[in-house]
């Protein structure tokens, strides 16, 4: 807590030793921000995301935005260095040449720290010997900002933004300006000389290009050819609805034309045959682009030919000099720089943040202390980011069980849910949190899964399944011992708390797990409080047994479930709390409520009075600090006085009285007493 600032706030130590003080801390997360001085982290992102506005207010918009990928497997002085380094062989570059996919793969996986360290070194030396030199390739470069970030696969790849003196910009400059300055230094036009390095920018259609069901390439493509390079404005709001449909319908018809081109088609054919062959003029052709630009926004189109509409924006020396995949742009508007380029460039890891907030809702949740949650969202950040280490391995396991269906909302607000799986193969169980419930229909219990791109915590027995993660299904997996097939239920499905007697909860460390019977002796009225912002319904009941009377708070769905004051329930897995001094149970993700008979319960009670209720039926006061009264019926009490035949029960009983007796009864009534 002492390295975070809360905004001006103090904190007392009276605060600190306070459960309810610390717990509000915690719903309001002021425990976590010491993660924004953590690199890498949600919150050091979107510090950084705020650098970057306040470079822009200063700067200006930034001239280039550029990325840069690594080429591993083309890179010849890392396969020698990976093969001195882990196989003590000196190769040539004739060696590399003969060298498989699968062997160079086998190399750069021997040695991922090497090849990271490759991609620094040569980035670094790129940057002052190539962008930096006099001759300025790109333009003599002002300021920038790079962010490197590293794919699942575990390759990485550099993201920069670069401010260029004297470069046009958008409301300072013409658009001709603009175009004049952007040929100087892209292009995507086919280059004999570099054929090699143009390899690496020609698009080729993958998996990644259609995600979400999308039924076109995100990447937009191929790109649509142009005989000039041109910077095209989408259409204003007030332009006609059927002129806006019928420009759609050509985009989507010279889509699916180009969409159908093979690499190198048409490489004879110029634009005007090919709009020809569309059946579309010059004018119409420029109105179908420019209707799939989102109004009052504009868009740079490179001049190209057919057989270069699947070949990516490249600078002929940076390309040349890189030796890998790379991409340049102009960045035209500024508000698709602050709200597109600076969240992408400045993203937080997508997975670890979901994750994270996952995490974070799981330590709130939890029983454990502060100092365990952090320790909690430590291990979950240290193996949960992008590098590929926590997705190398691929599961082969048994699911065990399937717990219940857990709610909660993300960070943003929305609902979401979360479900627990029991996970075991021959050496070991491993308990599971599901957050993408697409996947919950492939885990039927009994089943065999592959899972893969899974998150493994460092104990090695807890898995974290994703939407980044695939659940497979695959064949039986043998001589699994029967222990550890109970060991992954329990961890999916674990049996209810401890049943005790109310008094235990005043006794109880906070937080934890009791299972309680009783009385509901008065109850609250439904209400609602925020809860992280969310409005969440509460109510209270008292209940109470033979040892002691306490107050449950029902949270959420149970606050809304019907009960009735004198009615006896069950409650399970209810977390003992602490509030001004006073313990009571509040329920959890866990917690199970159902109504039961009221239960036997024998005792051994000192009796010191009595009441007839009619003729055959009495009451006895006990000596206790409440002075309980118990109905029993004129035979039971006969029976047990051991009355002669000629002697009254209320003679006897007065005879008798203080009468000591164990008792069995059920709701004040004695059922059977046996006299001491």
């Amino acid at each position: 807590m002492r390295k975070c600032k809360l905004k001006g706030k103090k904190i007392t130590v009276n605060e600190v030793l306070c459960e309810e003080s610390i717990d509000k801390i915690i719903r309001h997360d002021e425990g976590y921000r010491v993660l924004r001085t953590l690199r890498g982290s949600p919150p050091y992102w979107e510090r950084t995301k705020k650098d970057i506005f306040a470079m822009i207010r200063q700067l200006g918009i930034p001239t280039w935005f550029c990325s840069f990928s690594a080429a591993e497997t083309k890179w010849k002085p890392l396969l020698r260095v990976l093969a001195k380094l882990t196989k003590n062989m000196n190769y040539t570059d004739s060696d590399i040449l003969k060298m498989t996919w699968f062997e160079k793969n086998e190399l750069i996986k021997a040695d991922p720290v090497t090849c990271a360290r490759y991609f620094d070194y040569r980035f670094q030396m790129f940057m002052n010997s190539v962008l930096k030199h006099d001759t300025s390739p790109i333009g003599k470069i002002k300021d920038f900002f790079i962010r490197v970030e590293f794919q699942q696969r575990g390759s990485p790849h550099v993201h920069i933004l670069f401010w260029i003196d004297g470069a046009p910009s958008l409301g300072k400059n013409t658009d001709n300006d603009m175009v004049t300055f952007i040929d100087k230094f892209i292009t995507c036009k086919r280059n004999s000389r570099l054929a090699e390095v143009i390899n690496y920018q020609t698009h080729r259609h993958a998996r990644t290009c259609r995600k979400k069901g999308q039924s076109v390439c995100r990447f937009g493509f191929p790109l649509p050819p142009l005989d000039k390079t041109m910077i095209l404005h989408g259409f204003d709001e007030n332009k006609p609805i059927n002129e806006v449909s019928e420009a759609k319908k050509n985009f989507v018809k010279v889509s699916e034309v180009l969409d159908s081109l093979k690499s190198g088609d048409g490489c004879e054919t110029t634009l005007e045959a090919f709009l020809k062959s569309l059946k579309m003029s010059y004018d119409d052709y420029l109105l179908a682009l420019r209707s799939n630009i989102k109004p009052g926004q504009k868009k740079v189109f490179l001049k190209r030919n057919l057989s270069e509409i699947r070949i990516n924006n490249y600078n002929e020396i940076l390309i040349e000099c890189w030796e890998a995949n790379m991409d340049i742009q102009f960045i035209l508007d500024p508000y698709a720089c602050a709200a597109y380029i600076v969240s992408y460039i400045s993203k937080g890891q997508r997975g670890m943040s979901n994750l994270l907030s996952n995490a974070c809702r799981e330590a709130k949740e939890s029983e454990h202390d502060m100092r365990q949650q952090m320790k909690t969202l430590h291990e979950i950040f240290e193996s949960g980011g992008q590098s590929s280490a926590p997705y190398n391995t691929a599961l082969k396991v048994v699911v065990c069980g399937i717990g219940q269906v857990v709610q909660y909302r993300n960070a943003s607000g929305d609902q979401r849910e979360s479900v627990t799986v029991g996970f075991a193969d021959q050496s070991m169980a491993a308990k599971g949190t599901l957050y993408d419930m697409t996947k919950k229909d492939t885990l039927r219990v009994g089943s065999t899964v592959m899972l893969m791109n899974s998150i493994i915590k460092k104990d090695m027995k807890t898995i974290v399944i994703t939407n980044k993660s695939k659940v497979l299904k695959t064949s039986p997996l043998e001589d699994v011992p029967r222990e550890r097939i109970q060991e992954g239920h329990a961890l999916a499905c674990p049996p209810p708390a401890e049943t005790v007697e109310i008094k235990a909860v005043h006794t109880s460390p906070v937080k934890t797990l009791l299972t309680i019977r009783g009385q509901i002796i008065s109850e609250e009225m439904e209400r609602t409080v925020k809860v992280g912002g969310v409005d969440t319904s509460v109510r209270a009941l008292r209940v109470k047994d033979e040892s002691a009377v306490c107050k449950v708070t029902l949270w959420r769905d149970f606050a809304k479930r019907k009960t009735s004051v004198g009615s006896h329930i069950k409650l399970t897995d209810v977390a003992v709390q602490l509030f001004n001094d006073e313990k009571s149970l509040s329920t959890t993700s866990r917690t199970t409520l159902q109504e039961v008979e009221s239960p036997e319960v024998n005792k051994t009670m000192t009796f010191i009075a009595f009441e007839w209720i009619d003729s055959e039926f009495l009451t006895l006061t006990a000596d206790t600090e409440d002075f309980p009264e118990f109905s029993i019926s004129k035979e039971t009490l006969k029976i047990a006085l051991q009355c002669t035949e000629t002697e009254e029960v209320e003679e006897c009983l007065l005879r008798k009285l203080p009468l000591r007796a164990n008792i069995n009864f059920k709701e004040r009534e004695i059922l059977q007493i046996t006299v001491c």
